[in-house]
């Protein structure tokens, strides 16, 4: 509630904030002139896959929030994505957000709304965490990170961060250290090919992968070399 947000925010120094409490998707809040307001930097760790989101009302959304379509009443993981899409400023505009890894690979109408996202190059990196990071829930995490604007060298291109291996195990509940937000924060700068870990592909790579978004379709990974079973006789001969 906006009491814990508040505190939240008090915790981790944040003195200029102010809080709305609703439901942004039917009912968006932080508005300018009739309009969703814009920003700089977009932010937002929603709801898993929520159901019965508000899909009657997206149909007709007043502020153009269904930009590559409205996405299924069972699951509301892409309206939250084109909503703060639309929340951002144009050249200006920077945005990350949490989500199930499912995001990345579903089907159908996300499928195509997904295929829109990655046509307009606004995608910078596709980030996937380890499991059992958070609590209450089983999914796996990903998250997304976006410009309105990216960077020249970044045109038409993507960097997928396969973070799964990059966290600390621990008994009940795993968790991301500082040392592995670091690490993840450096191979996000580096912008480059790094084997088991990283790699810059294009629209047109992703395109030949029916527009499937999930690094582990396209990182290198160490392969031992296994040598051939007719040499491995020869030797034991």
């Amino acid at each position: 509630n906006a009491a814990i947000a508040k505190m939240n925010l008090f915790l981790h120094g944040a003195s200029d904030f102010n809080i709305m409490q609703g439901d942004t998707l039917r009912n968006p809040k932080i508005l300018q002139g009739g309009q969703l307001a814009r920003f700089d930097c977009v932010i937002a760790n929603p709801p898993f896959s929520l159901q019965k989101w508000g899909f009657t009302e997206w149909s007709t959304d007043k502020y153009g929030r269904n930009i590559w379509g409205t996405p299924s009443d069972s699951c509301g993981d892409y309206a939250w994505i084109q909503h703060m899409v639309q929340s951002m400023h144009s050249g200006t505009g920077r945005m990350a957000v949490v989500m199930p890894q499912g995001v990345l690979f579903r089907g159908n109408g996300e499928g195509s709304i997904r295929q829109e996202l990655i046509k307009a190059d606004l995608i910078e990196a596709v980030v996937t965490l380890g499991d059992k990071l958070f609590y209450g829930t089983g999914l796996s995490p990903c998250f997304l990170i976006l410009r309105s604007m990216k960077p020249a060298a970044h045109s038409r291109r993507i960097l997928m961060i396969d973070g799964t291996k990059v966290l600390t195990i621990k008994r009940a509940q795993n968790v991301l250290e500082q040392k592995d937000i670091d690490r993840l924060y450096q191979l996000y700068i580096d912008y480059q090919d790094v084997e088991d870990y990283t790699r810059v592909v294009t629209i047109d790579d992703i395109e030949a992968k029916d527009y499937d978004l999930s690094p582990n379709r396209y990182v290198n990974y160490h392969r031992e070399e296994i040598e051939p079973y007719e040499e491995v006789l020869k030797r034991f001969r």
